[in-house]
């Protein structure tokens, strides 16, 4: 999955529990111009702004590290 999905489906859940992208924006520590980028896939975000706004959405991200095939 990549960063448009999961923000997507996890900013979806937020609005369908009354949160507006303002106030994920404000929760996250970032700007509402910011998500509609990374949204519409103008910019990536960094991994601790990804991060704050799927916590403010109210999930959580996980992350593994493994090694890949040399």
């Amino acid at each position: 999955m990549n960063h448009r999905t999961m923000l997507l489906n996890a900013l979806a859940a937020a609005k369908a529990e009354g949160k507006s992208r303002k106030i994920i924006a404000a929760k996250a520590g970032v700007t509402e111009v910011s998500i509609w980028n990374w949204v519409e896939g103008h910019t990536v975000p960094n991994i601790m702004s990804m991060t704050a706004v799927i916590n403010a959405c109210g999930y959580q991200l996980k992350f593994t590290m493994f090694k890949g095939i040399e």
